[in-house]
């Protein structure tokens, strides 16, 4: 989201970033879990966490996947293999995106209640809206139609076996029994579907935002904490965070400015950020509060649904391909009028810094605005800027006339 929205022309670190959370759901030590809850769930013994159910997994990491290449341009996880795990046995399991969208649709469309498990056989909406995600955004990127094809039977199925008779959805359905758990996770659990579904069913997503928009404000506009669960999701500390995060960050994706402010005027003022080194923190919050209060604040009304449905293309504008975070970090990175206008913050020292390019027109020469030097592109259409940066620096880079 903030890749996409806020700095679209900075790969550099928040590509590498990203990268480095895809790899890790690669080691063995992150899905190795399956083996045995395939043993415990389904009575056989599976390493394989693309095999079958485990959406939790394979609709997750898909999600992350195809969310990253619609934001950075990067189309390196389409290429056959590109996820593919390796057990310690030798076993190697191929996955690329393309690979896990279509184990992804299969499943779903072989599944009689529309959705597939994430613990074995326990179905939760919340998990499979990412499941969606990951199908769209490969569609839009790939030109297919998949998810529009399955759409209907999805809403169908959702609307009919995952809402209980107020309208809400239910945290979790068995599909042996069709047995639903009883309401965990407070308003939360009730929120996301609107924020992850509003990319491929929008209209569900608005219609449940509609239904339990009135309870999360008091009369005087601040925010209901009793309405909120008092664990955080990402890390079952005894704390709100979570809740105030992610329901901020569903309010702005349905444009409610003012449900998004109270719920972050509320995280303000009960868990006040704490800075160590010059980087911020909320204590006791975990990753995942974290990750939503970011959105939260650089996302807008429709984030999601357009990062999904609008990708970007692949990286051949004028873009940041490289800088030295943390000793600078940009504030600003935008492409306009074929060249770029960037805004950079030094961290620390004032040791000169060098800035790689992409994207240039190849071997042609450009001015850069801070010292109104002329440069040459290479024949790949990159360059290098070396500066000592000011604490705040704006710098424009465009073609010379």
């Amino acid at each position: 989201m903030v890749q996409r929205h806020q700095l679209p022309a900075l790969g550099a670190y928040l590509t590498q970033a990203q990268v480095n959370l895809i790899e890790k759901a690669r080691d063995h030590r992150v899905w190795r879990y399956w083996a045995l809850e395939s043993l415990w769930g389904r009575g056989r013994p599976d390493p394989n966490p693309f095999s079958s159910d485990n959406v939790m997994y394979t609709g997750f990491c898909g999600a992350q996947i195809a969310l990253f290449q619609a934001a950075s341009g990067d189309r390196r996880y389409r290429v056959p293999g590109a996820f593919s795990l390796r057990h310690p046995s030798g076993a190697v399991f191929e996955a690329n995106l393309p690979a896990l969208a279509g184990r992804l649709a299969r499943q779903h469309q072989a599944s009689p209640f529309g959705l597939i498990a994430c613990e074995p056989n326990w179905l939760f909406p919340v998990c499979n809206s990412l499941s969606y995600l990951a199908l769209a955004a490969q569609d839009a990127q790939a030109g297919t139609s998949v998810w529009q094809d399955m759409a209907e039977r999805q809403r169908a199925l959702l609307l009919a076996e995952f809402r209980n008779a107020s309208g809400r959805f239910v945290t979790c359905r068995s599909r042996l029994t069709g047995f639903a758990m009883p309401p965990i996770g407070g308003v939360l659990t009730q929120l996301l579907p609107s924020f992850f579904l509003n990319a491929t069913l929008p209209d569900v997503a608005r219609e449940n935002w509609s239904r339990l928009r009135g309870g999360l404000l008091r009369a005087d506009g601040h925010a209901r904490l009793d309405r909120l669960w008092p664990i955080d999701v990402g890390n079952y500390r005894f704390t709100r965070i979570a809740g105030l995060c992610g329901a901020a960050a569903t309010a702005l994706e349905m444009g409610d400015g003012e449900v998004a402010a109270a719920m972050l005027d509320a995280l303000e003022v009960g868990h006040p950020m704490r800075i160590v080194g010059g980087v911020g923190h909320r204590p006791d919050a975990s990753i995942w509060s974290h990750a939503f209060e970011i959105m939260a604040r650089c996302g807008r009304s429709d984030g999601l649904h357009d990062l999904v449905l609008r990708p970007a293309a692949p990286d051949t504008t004028p873009h940041i391909a490289s800088c030295p975070y943390p000793a600078a970090m940009l504030a600003r990175a935008v492409t306009r009028g074929g060249g770029l206008d960037m805004v950079l913050v030094r961290f620390g020292g004032r040791d000169p810094v060098s800035i790689g390019l992409g994207g240039l027109h190849p071997s042609r020469a450009y001015r850069r605005s801070d010292n109104c030097s002329i440069f040459m592109s290479a024949p790949d259409g990159t360059a290098r800027l070396d500066l000592t940066l000011e604490a705040r620096q704006r710098i424009t880079v465009r073609e010379a006339v």
